[in-house]
């Protein structure tokens, strides 16, 4: 990439004059920069940059990896080289600096990105936020699978409105009228930091609205403020994977295996067996065992992916074991909350009228966003 690089940057001096000079570092940046971070006592000596624009790689990172491992000696703790890029880079900018980068949207919420969303919103102003209504359309010729954004902060300025934007494409021109960015069908609005970050949510998810009808479902979502823990309730990944238990795995029941379900089995209610690809039941073994649960009382089951053309993201199906066998098989595309694994059972009527209405509040919402849609 480095000669091209070259040559693309000789043809901006060509076009801008020496009014523009360039340095290329041909290093590894989340190694140098961790590194110089944590053999500076001084922060201010760190703030070399007044602007940054970043396309980071997206690529997750183990625990044992030497960019966790030098990223956590200079005090950032993230599972993702594009939050890492994005983390060292605000600790370089100068106060006032401004950066902007297209990102993945995951950052958003879930617990392993918290610490990053503490540094972005505690460090720097959140500016302009630009989203993408359809990543398959934006995207197309990259092949992304990502739904990605484009995030503008400034470091160490009191936070203001932000400005989202949203476009079907990523066709950005300059408006010469205006002079501002456009893109076709581009909408916009502004919103208070507080409609994007519930001051009363401890992991502070950000919630990004293209609009005030999507802007209503996040408000009227905002009083759910409990977490599980606080609800005494647990969600697991589906144990059994399907490929590594391929030799158990059986098309019909028989009299050695038990009921296994897979998301084509949920549909706000449990249709099982299904005819089709996938299997319906899987072998008791020594191998499958340890990944099978007792097929006693209650559980709610909620397919882990879906796509954003979908018209319904979440599907909640309460399981009530009523499967034959003394063992259940719940497939890897599936969560399932439950109080310890232990059974719903022992636990009435708490336990039970709890998962009723976890199941009620959830197909609820689904069905209040495609109203609103």
């Amino acid at each position: 990439m480095l000669p091209f690089l070259g040559k693309t940057l000789k043809s901006c001096i060509d076009k801008a004059g020496e009014v523009l000079s360039f340095k290329i570092n041909n290093k590894d940046y989340i190694i140098e920069t961790s590194l110089s971070i944590e053999n500076t006592f001084n922060s201010k000596e760190i703030e070399t940059y007044s602007h940054v624009i970043m396309n980071p790689p997206y690529k997750k990172i183990l625990s044992s990896s030497p960019h966790r491992i030098s990223m956590s000696k200079a005090g950032i703790e993230t599972v993702n080289l594009y939050s890492g890029f994005v983390s060292l880079a605000l600790k370089q900018l100068k106060m006032g600096g401004e950066l902007v980068a297209i990102i993945p949207r995951s950052f958003c919420n879930g617990p392993y990105y918290q610490p990053f969303r503490e540094q972005l919103l505690s460090e720097t102003s959140i500016k302009h936020i630009h989203i993408f209504d359809s990543r398959n359309t934006a995207f197309a010729e990259d092949n992304v699978l990502q739904e990605n954004i484009i995030i503008h902060c400034i470091k160490g300025v009191t936070q203001d409105e932000v400005t989202i934007t949203s476009s079907p494409t990523s066709d950005f021109q300059i408006d010469e009228e205006t002079g501002q960015i456009t893109a076709t069908d581009m909408t916009q609005r502004k919103v208070s930091i507080e409609k994007i970050v519930n001051p009363t949510d401890k992991q502070k998810f950000i919630h990004i609205a293209a609009s005030p009808r999507e802007q209503d479902i996040i408000e009227r979502l905002s009083p759910f403020i409990s977490t599980l823990e606080d609800l005494k309730i647990q969600v697991s990944t589906g144990p059994v994977v399907n490929f590594r238990l391929k030799e158990d795995l059986r098309e019909k029941l028989d009299s050695q295996s038990v009921p296994l379900l897979f998301p084509q089995h949920l549909n706000g209610k449990v249709e099982w067996p299904l005819e089709g690809k996938k299997p319906n039941a899987i072998r008791i073994s020594d191998l499958s065992r340890p990944w099978l649960w007792r097929n006693k009382g209650y559980f709610l089951i909620i397919k882990r992916f879906s796509s954003k053309e979908e018209k319904r993201r979440i599907v909640a199906t309460l399981y009530d074991s009523s499967l034959p066998g003394d063992l259940i098989g719940f497939e890897n595309k599936t969560n399932v909350f439950h109080n310890k694994k232990l059974v719903w059972m022992q636990i009435l009527p708490v336990g039970f009228m709890f998962i009723l209405t976890v199941h009620y509040w959830i197909n609820t919402i689904v069905n209040l966003v495609a109203t609103l849609k």
